[in-house]
């Protein structure tokens, strides 16, 4: 009987050994030009991340003081090893012009060897949420903060700038074509361009444009809408969905008078595209689009009417100004 009680012992604590969790010692965010009312807020933040980690579990001085000074490293690897942490982190907030710089450093609490580290910058509170999240993920995993290249945490590891995190608006040019799917006129690929003003909301990015496509052709078309575009994710190159709706006008013009149509009106539009370098201020933009027509095409002379024109354009665009 003691030699099974002794073997459910053993078991019991194998298995808990294989479920415990590492814990690390914070004591708190060091500020260094930044408000206090962040240390507290920004160290319980990164504690729920990483406690929900599978390898690990953050441990915090019991409160912090108004007159809070930030220990020497000496004192935090006493309080360590007293709270039985395997590991420290030092971990600072530096508020460098518009940009946090935040720097962490995980170090074996009995060697003091550093086991991770990162720099990752911010440039609005709203950012320190995904920042905070990527450091527990990436201390988990033992990579960096930055893996994903997402826009909104940026380490000086690739010494890429931090430019999208505020709403950005952009000026630019495409130039591209278009083809008339069910147009009677016949007409083959009109060569056109298009401008455009581009407001970047972070998860929503909205765009007004105009264009002119098939100069010097027998076809001629004008439009100018109103769009909404989804980006799939943060990233600074990205897939993005989009609708739009504006008035448009077809107009043909044939010797014979047989090909040639004209009409103009309400349509609505659905496009796919590809961002690249949407934290930079130079972005390129490639996107098909396709239209529908709410209105009806006219023949010239038998006044024989086409319903829904509906057009497909290609479009490649350059953008300034963010």
């Amino acid at each position: 009987m003691r030699i099974f009680k002794t073997i459910l012992i053993v078991a019991f604590m194998s298995i808990s050994s294989l479920f415990a969790k590492d814990k690390i010692y914070l004591p708190f965010f060091e500020l260094i030009n930044v408000d206090n009312e962040y240390q507290y807020s920004t160290s319980k933040l990164l504690k729920d991340y990483i406690d929900e980690t599978l390898g690990f579990e953050l441990i915090l001085p019991s409160r912090i003081t108004e007159n809070f000074n930030y220990p020497t490293e000496t004192t935090i690897i006493q309080s360590a090893i007293e709270a039985g942490c395997k590991y420290y982190l030092l971990a600072s907030l530096n508020r460098i012009g518009d940009n946090v710089i935040i720097n962490v450093n995980l170090k074996d609490a009995v060697s003091q060897e550093s086991k991770w580290k990162d720099r990752l910058k911010a440039a609005t509170p709203e950012d320190l949420d995904p920042i905070m999240q990527n450091i527990a993920n990436a201390i988990n995993a033992n990579s960096k903060g930055n893996k994903a290249q997402s826009i909104y945490s940026v380490s000086d590891y690739n010494a890429t700038p931090l430019k999208q995190v505020k709403t950005n608006n952009a000026f630019g040019v495409s130039i591209g074509g278009l083809v008339y799917l069910n147009n009677p006129t016949k007409t083959d690929l009109s060569a056109g361009a298009e401008g455009y003003w581009l407001y970047d909301a972070r998860n929503v990015i909205y765009q007004i444009s105009g264009g002119l496509y098939g100069l010097g052709g027998t076809a001629l078309a004008m439009n100018g809408s109103l769009g909404v575009l989804g980006p799939m994710n943060d990233f600074d190159n990205t897939f993005f969905v989009g609708a739009s709706a504006g008035l448009n006008y077809i107009s043909t013009n044939t010797s014979d008078k047989i090909n040639s149509y004209d009409g103009g009106g309400l349509y609505l539009g659905a496009n796919l595209g590809y961002l690249i370098g949407r934290t930079s201020s130079t972005t390129f933009k490639v996107q098909i689009e396709y239209n529908i027509g709410l209105y009806s095409l006219e023949q010239y002379t038998t006044k024989v009417k086409t319903d829904f024109p509906q057009i497909l354009k290609f479009n490649f665009g350059i953008y300034f100004g963010k």
